[in-house]
């Protein structure tokens, strides 16, 4: 009898835990850790192969790849780190969020026209030692590395230093 009790306890839970939603790959701490990993190391190739236009950098909207490369270009150039110690504060990419990069009428409409594609897209807020900094981070892209699949959030927008 016991171990009936037993089974039927282990398979209610197993059917609970199976029917919750997985958090998405942009609202998750070891995303996070990636790409703050990626842009201390400098690995602008990479940022720029997960990088999705278009491009929000501050309040304006970049549309060609070119941009976009240079974007991370110029930042692993110039040895741009977030440092070793951030905390992070992640949210639902919303319109809501969209004053966070700009008031204007233009991010207005990239947060209404754009980030609805990305249904697990997410803000991501990020307090450095040297200011404060905004992401949004989209859909999961999977590159090939060093013969291996690794997983990533894309990066819709870079906003800061803030403070």
């Amino acid at each position: 009898m016991r171990n009936k009790i037993l089974a039927v306890i282990f398979m209610t839970l197993a059917v609970i835990l199976s029917s919750c939603s997985t958090v998405p790959i942009s609202r998750q701490e070891a995303s996070v850790d990636k790409i703050v990993s990626l842009i201390n190391a400098g690995d602008a190739d990479t940022l720029v192969s997960i990088s999705k236009k278009p491009f929000l950098l501050d309040g304006e909207i970049m549309l060609r790849d070119s941009d976009i490369a240079m974007i991370w270009n110029n930042l692993a150039s110039a040895g741009f780190t977030f440092g070793d110690r951030y905390k992070a504060d992640i949210y639902p990419a919303v319109a809501d969020y969209a004053d966070l990069f700009s008031d204007t009428w233009e991010v207005q409409v990239f947060f209404r026209q754009y980030i609805p594609a990305h249904k697990e897209g997410a803000v991501l807020e990020l307090s450095t030692d040297n200011g404060k900094y905004f992401l949004i981070l989209g859909n999961k892209i999977v590159l090939k590395r060093n013969g291996r699949k690794e997983k990533y959030p894309e990066i819709i927008g870079f906003k800061g230093p803030v403070e």
